[in-house]
Parts: structure tokens; C-alpha cells; sequence
């Protein structure tokens, strides 16, 4: 009797974490941002030229393993990138040379930007 006691008592923790988890998780945002800096010591053309040639990205990413080249669409190009097991869809969304490049990323039903800018340093 002991035994079935206890394991009804785990069985309702259980499902009482499943349920705090689940109302936690609706409250979380549905989009997410995120930023960063870092100085280089190159021009800004050059790496607006390293940033805008995808298809090198994994000679110095590491998290790209792979990148197809896929029909352009509507007049931009696109990409196949892969992650590991993960693969994502990049259109050439936006092009400011040399300033500003704009890769979105579709993966499923989420969608990811990545926007790469080039302020003037002093």
C-alpha cells in the first residue's frame, strides 16, 4: 500500500511540473533579440565581403557545415545552410554596401534574421 501511495505522489509532482512548465512557457516571448559587437581589425569592405559570400561561410564558421546554393527568388540570392543536422533557407534580403547586409533564415515555422552592420570607427 505503501508503494502505490508514494507512487501516486511522484506521478502528481509530475504532472505538476509539466503544468508549472507549460504556463511558464506561454509567458515566454515569441520572438527573441539579440546583439553583439565586436572590433575588427580589417576595413569595412572586407568584411562586408567576407559576410557576403555565404558560400564561404563554413571555411570560417565552424557551425556551417555546408551551404547549397538554391534558385534565386525574386531576383535575390538564396541558400541551402546547414548546421549539423539542422538546415536553413538565407535570402539575400538586403544589400547596403559596405554597411549593411540582411541573411533571413527559415527553419520550419520560425524565423530568423540576421542582420550584419558596419558602423564607421573613428
Amino acid at each position: 500500500m505503501y508503494l502505490l501511495y508514494a507512487a501516486l505522489i511522484f506521478v502528481g509532482l509530475i504532472l505538476l511540473a509539466a503544468g508549472v512548465l507549460g504556463v511558464l512557457g506561454r509567458r515566454l516571448p515569441a520572438e527573441h533579440t539579440s546583439s553583439g559587437s565586436i572590433e575588427l581589425g580589417a576595413s569595412q569592405e572586407a568584411v562586408y565581403t567576407l559576410i557576403n559570400d555565404i558560400g564561404k561561410f563554413p571555411e570560417w564558421c565552424k557551425d556551417f557545415t555546408k551551404m547549397e546554393r538554391l534558385p534565386d527568388e525574386n531576383g535575390k540570392e538564396t541558400w541551402r545552410q546547414f548546421m549539423g543536422r539542422n538546415s536553413f533557407k538565407s535570402v539575400n534580403e538586403t544589400m547596403e554596401p559596405p554597411r549593411r547586409v540582411v541573411h533571413p533564415r527559415q527553419k520550419i515555422q520560425r524565423r530568423m534574421h540576421d542582420y550584419h552592420s558596419f558602423p564607421d570607427l573613428p
